[in-house]
């Protein structure tokens, strides 16, 4: 038996005598391999060993999961009905259902007024939304700029919203 330490194979020759004399001619020689990929990757073995050992937090992360679904999977304890009209917001939220409302009633107020007035040339006074059946030659509305609305006020919206308070004289 001999190792040829000239490659990365092992050869083991078993010789029992000349081969001539057992009456067999068996082959003295391996075929050498063409290339030295061919040489590792061929008859062998390519183990795939780890360069670090994983740490503990790495091992439990994996083996539970990720943390980041714990957030997801925690329920909420901060989600309260509006008193308005009942829908679900968080509590230090404007409810989204009313916000859409006042959003919407909003868009109204600025398409009825002037488009070149509202872009181009602002008012430099105060402006006042007088709404259908409401009064609009008052005391209160004189040097203002007034813009009629052509539909009932909404109860939700106060008339006495957008007035400003006098506070201490």
């Amino acid at each position: 038996m001999s190792i040829n330490t000239g490659s990365w194979r092992l050869r083991i020759e078993w010789s029992m005598g000349s081969s001539s004399a057992c009456g067999t001619n068996l082959p003295q020689t391996v075929s050498q391999p063409q290339s030295i990929i061919d040489d590792i990757f061929g008859d062998g073995f390519f183990w795939a060993v780890p360069k670090a050992r994983r740490s503990l937090e790495r091992r439990r992360t994996r083996r539970n999961g990720s943390t980041k679904l714990e957030h997801w999977a925690t329920p909420r304890k901060n989600i309260k009905e509006c008193l308005v009209c009942g829908h679900w917001h968080l509590a230090h939220t404007i409810c989204g259902n009313c916000y859409d409302k006042v959003r919407k009633e909003t868009e109204e107020m600025r398409a009825t007024m002037n488009k070149n007035d509202r872009d181009y040339n602002a008012p430099h006074t105060e402006v006042v939304y007088v709404y259908q059946g409401e009064e609009k030659d008052t005391e209160l509305l004189k040097g203002k700029y007034v813009v009629e609305v052509d539909k009932p006020r909404p109860e939700w919206f106060s008339k006495f919203l957008l007035t400003k308070a006098l506070g201490r004289r």
